[in-house]
């Protein structure tokens, strides 16, 4: 028996790329635990900037509390298609989605049918 990983996660995305989707935007989504994770090394790594984070469910704010992140904003029910319903624009429009080559774009669709700018960019 031998066994091969299925998934492979390594973050691709470079450290301006990074910073500039923080820069640019008004909120960052997190839609995994393992996004959290990844999304926390390139932010201790660019030295913490402030940031206005939504998270799509309290899995996915874990990682975040244990940093000192608090997301200014959970939809009620943890999946994208609430987070894409209920996201206000308080924060304002635009929106850093840092997300896996498997994401399959629903969300950022959902959100720009609103009226919300999404930056898709690849962790």
């Amino acid at each position: 028996c031998v066994e091969i990983p299925c998934i492979q996660c390594s973050p691709c995305m470079e450290k301006s790329a990074f910073e500039s989707g923080l820069n640019e935007n008004d909120v960052v989504v997190l839609t995994s635990p393992q996004a959290s994770r990844i999304f926390i090394k390139k932010w201790l790594h660019t030295g913490k900037p402030h940031v206005r984070v939504v998270s799509v469910g309290k899995g996915t704010s874990e990682p975040l509390h244990a940093v000192g992140i608090i997301p200014v904003f959970e939809p009620t029910i943890a999946n994208a298609a609430t987070l894409s319903e209920e996201l206000p624009m308080t924060w304002g429009r635009r929106v850093f989605y840092p997300t896996s080559s498997l994401s399959d774009g629903r969300l950022k669709q959902r959100l720009e049918q609103r009226n919300f700018q999404v930056s898709n960019k690849r962790f």
